[in-house]
């Protein structure tokens, strides 16, 4: 099968191609000019160069193709990159689906977020494809995300599917999304936060999840994909314990991030840049953990262990240079 795939040189992308291609699959690869191509190297995808807001660019990139992954997509929080965010998140996502019915191609997969859904804050009840949207009105990315997938399965005339990543770690984080964490714990850069959780999952599993939701899952429906549902204080030991070094002592108290958070929000409307999104220490106050019982069920996903996935990411990103200080 002759695969189609934007975001191919980003994390989850390139994981993805390389899964279509183990199994067989060719790909193209869509990217724009000037991409970093360096998570593609070792891989055999045809290359196409164009605009992700273009429905021509793409539409000459598709031809020949049998399938879609739109799998490109902003991910920044920070409220001065809100615009592009919206643009490349659901004006890309109409460009896509335009191409897709000019083209003909009729089966598609969308790289959505637990992000496009609610949360619920409760330990004992994660949130599941259901949970209704309540994400606060100054974040950005959940809506763009929520638009994107809305307008991927809605689109006439095409079987659409989403999956719904929740925190992505794995080997092959070249470009330290979640790896800053990792070395901020490596270099005793990180305290210990004392309230709020994450649900994870593998890059190597999503990558899976993708071709399982082509396969097997329904047009129009969103499949959450998830591992351990961990809080962060544990997770942050269990990375120190895996990296070698001891865990934090300082402890932050719940509200004393809470603070933290609203301060970053007032200074990034002053426009003063700041190195961490108001957004993201928002979400470290809350427990965001979610269900993959959808995935399972009807998918047949699975996900590896967290201490595989957290040995597995530490080597890779040893063995790259990204723990020692420079």
């Amino acid at each position: 099968m002759r695969c189609f795939v934007t975001g191919g040189t980003g994390f989850v992308g390139s994981h993805l191609i390389r899964y279509l291609e183990e199994a067989g699959h060719q790909v193209v690869a869509f990217h724009r000019e000037g991409s970093d191509l360096s998570q593609l190297v070792g891989t055999r995808a045809t290359r196409k160069i164009g605009s992700l807001i273009s429905p021509d660019d793409l539409e000459r990139a598709m031809k020949g193709c049998e399938v879609v992954f739109h799998v490109a997509g902003n991910t920044s929080w920070f409220l001065r990159d809100r615009s592009v965010v919206i643009e490349t998140n659901v004006r890309g996502t109409e460009a896509v689906v335009e191409a897709m019915q000019r083209t003909g191609i009729v089966r598609g997969v969308i790289t959505s977020s637990v992000s496009a859904t609610g949360y619920t804050d409760d330990a004992d009840h994660p949130a599941d494809e259901s949970t209704p949207f309540n994400w606060p009105d100054p974040f950005h990315y959940p809506s763009s995300k929520r638009r994107a997938e809305e307008i991927f399965l809605q689109a006439e005339g095409l079987e659409t599917v989403a999956v719904l990543p929740t925190v992505v770690l794995g080997p092959g984080d070249a470009r330290l999304g979640i790896g800053e964490m990792f070395q901020r714990i490596a270099w005793r850069q990180m305290p210990r936060l004392g309230r709020g959780g994450v649900s994870t999952c593998d890059a190597r599993d999503v990558a899976h999840g993708h071709w399982l939701a082509l396969e097997q899952g329904r047009p129009g429906e969103g499949y959450v994909l998830c591992g351990e549902n961990i809080p962060y204080g544990e997770l942050i030991d269990r990375i120190a314990e895996e990296v070698g070094v001891v865990a934090p002592r300082l402890r932050v108290p719940g509200l004393m991030v809470g603070g933290i958070s609203q301060a970053v929000f007032l200074l990034e409307r002053l426009g003063i840049p700041m190195p961490t999104a108001g957004g993201h220490i928002w979400c470290m106050t809350r427990t965001l953990y979610h269900s993959p019982r959808k995935a399972e069920r009807e998918l047949g996903y699975r996900s590896r262990p967290l201490a595989e996935t957290l040995a597995e990411s530490v080597g890779w990103y040893r063995e790259h240079g990204h723990l020692e200080r420079s």
